[in-house]
C-alpha cells in the first residue's frame, strides 16, 4: 500500500476568514500534524511553545508548536500542528484523522468513515462525559480521544518539568483496536 493524502484546511481559531488547505499525507505514525511554517505565518498563527519529540530510532528533535481547525473530508476538528521547515511535505496525525471519526483502509489505502467515533471502557480516573455535565466512573465509557488526550496532556505536563521528552507513541489504527477488543 503507499501513502494516503487528503486535501486538508488549516484555519486560524482567531480569524477563521484566514486559512491555507493544502494536499497531506496521512501520517499513522504520529499524533500531531505537520505543516510548513510559512503557510501558519500567512494565516496568521504564532508559535505557542515547543515540544520535544522522541523518533523511533531514540533520538530527540524539537518543533515549535500551535493549535488550529483542521477541515478534511467535511469533518472540523483541533489539533496540534507542528512548525515544520519551508518545503516540508504537511502531514495528518493520527489524533486528527481519528478525531474526525476515520481510518485508512490498509487494503486499499484509503481514508474511511468509521460508523462511530470509537469509544471504549474508561480508566478509573474520573472525566466528562461528550456532554461534559456528567461524570464517567470506572465502567462507563469515554472516547478514546479523551483517554489518547489525558495521556499526552500527563506526559506534556511531565516533560515541562522536566520529566523527560514527549514520546511518540506507535500508532493503533481503530481496525487493529476493534480486533484486540473483539469488538
Amino acid at each position: 500500500m503507499g501513502d494516503t493524502y487528503v486535501n486538508v484546511t488549516v484555519r486560524n481559531p482567531a480569524d477563521r476568514r484566514r486559512s491555507w488547505t493544502g494536499k497531506f499525507r496521512v501520517d499513522l505514525r504520529n499524533f500531531d500534524s505537520l505543516v510548513p511554517r510559512p503557510h501558519l505565518e500567512a494565516i496568521g498563527l504564532q508559535p505557542r511553545g515547543r515540544r520535544e519529540y522522541m523518533l523511533a530510532d531514540g533520538s530527540k528533535v524539537a518543533f515549535a508548536v500551535t493549535t488550529a481547525e483542521l477541515e478534511f473530508k467535511g469533518e472540523i476538528v483541533g489539533g496540534t500542528i507542528l512548525y515544520g521547515d519551508e518545503g516540508a511535505e504537511p502531514s495528518l496525525g493520527m489524533t486528527a484523522l481519528e478525531s474526525g471519526g476515520f481510518e485508512v483502509d490498509r487494503d486499499n489505502g484509503r481514508l474511511t468513515r468509521l460508523p462511530a467515533v470509537l469509544l471504549k471502557q474508561s480508566s478509573p480516573r474520573r472525566s466528562r462525559d461528550r456532554q461534559g455535565d456528567q461524570e464517567c466512573r470506572k465502567g462507563e465509557t469515554m472516547s478514546t480521544f479523551g483517554d489518547d488526550l489525558i495521556q499526552s496532556l500527563d506526559e506534556a505536563l511531565a516533560h515541562a518539568k522536566g520529566g523527560g521528552p514527549a514520546i511518540l507513541h506507535p500508532s493503533v489504527t481503530p481496525r487493529e483496536f476493534r480486533k484486540q477488543v473483539k469488538l
